[in-house]
């Protein structure tokens, strides 16, 4: 074992110090890389410029280029936000939006695993917003809502503006100066 700053190394190389101190990398004409740790905790550094790093409180910290903090997983609270540096969610995004590609989906799943939601856009040439239930997004479809404005009850691909597959009732109160209904 190597000690610098203890006689008595308890690693293979062993730091130890009273105040901060820095460990570099550098690369001949590349960008020197920076491992500091100091009493607020473990960082590590693009030169000068703060890029991730672990505190004392067991929170795992990701800054951009600025030094700001634009991910925090919070360890005393197992939450993890992104554009928040104190999330008060177990995930909590702040300042954008979520983007799921391919057409992945959000899955609401219960404790019990007795029955789970699922939302996804499912359209391949248009967007198709998509509502079911089930363990496999777009097995079980609910409601759709086509980018056109089509929207299905019980089918994933509505014909008409409003297209409703199986058995139902309707209750309404109309005023419509018009009394023609077509239910087919």
């Amino acid at each position: 074992n190597i000690g610098i700053g203890t006689p008595t190394p308890s690693y293979k190389l062993h730091f130890k110090d009273s105040s901060q101190y820095d460990i570099g990398f550098e690369l001949t004409g590349e960008e020197t890389f920076v491992l500091t740790h100091g009493t607020s905790g473990l960082y590590f550094k693009k030169g000068a410029t703060l890029l991730a790093g672990v505190d004392q409180a067991h929170d795992f910290v990701v800054f951009d280029d600025t030094g700001t903090v634009y991910a925090t997983f919070d360890g005393s609270t197992q939450r993890l936000g992104i554009g928040i540096s104190s999330p008060s969610e177990l995930l909590q995004l702040d300042g954008g939006d979520l983007s799921l590609k391919s057409n992945g989906a959000i899955r609401l799943e219960n404790s019990n695993d007795n029955g789970n939601w699922w939302i996804r856009n499912g359209g391949t040439s248009q967007a198709t917003l998509q509502l079911g239930t089930g363990d496999t997004p777009g097995s079980d479809i609910k409601i759709t809502v086509e980018g056109d404005g089509k929207v299905g009850i019980g089918t994933g691909n509505p014909e008409n503006e409003l297209h409703v597959v199986g058995t139902g009732s309707f209750d309404f109160i109309s005023s419509l100066s018009k009394t023609s209904i077509n239910l087919s």
